[in-house]
């Protein structure tokens, strides 16, 4: 996998296994080799043909997948991308609210739900990472991290 933001080589730092995840896709953190860069990011992995949203093999004339990759191997970084669309979340979010204004309900919507799926994707890392007993590098994880602490587990509660 490539670095974001300088195209090197990276390292995966933790890997939470498909078997361990409600969804059965496969988590990975990692972390740029390059010690100047040291950008982290994570990726979910899914299966191409997941990703086009078909099981059958492709053939010569059938349409371009939505989700569009080089290598019928690649692996397609949706955790990502998910991250990428919280500003524009948050816009229209503000504009909904904003006096004079009638928002689209579909984007309004689809805006929620990305905020929503965000804050609980934040938890559970945090969550994991006080299981794992360590503290995230990203202040603000950690910050939650250190509030998770402070509450008991569910299952222990039980």
């Amino acid at each position: 996998m490539l670095c974001p933001a300088c195209s090197g080589p990276t390292t995966t730092v933790q890997t939470i296994p498909a078997e361990k995840r409600h969804d059965g896709r496969v988590y990975r953190y990692r972390r740029c080799r390059d010690p100047q860069c040291n950008v982290t990011h994570s990726t979910l992995e899914i299966l191409h043909s997941e990703a086009k949203g078909s099981i059958a093999p492709p053939s010569q004339h059938s349409p371009k997948a939505a989700i569009p990759a080089a290598n019928p191997s690649a692996l397609y970084d949706l955790e990502g991308e998910l991250e990428k669309g919280l500003p524009l979340a948050v816009e229209v979010i503000l504009d909904a609210v904003r006096p004079g204004t009638s928002p689209d309900r579909v984007k309004l919507d689809a805006a929620r739900w990305l905020l929503d799926d965000r804050r609980k994707w934040r938890i559970a890392m945090a969550e994991q990472a006080n299981r794992a007993g360590e503290v995230p590098e990203d202040p603000a994880m950690a910050q939650l991290a250190g509030i998770l602490r402070l509450v008991p587990d569910q299952e222990e509660a039980l």
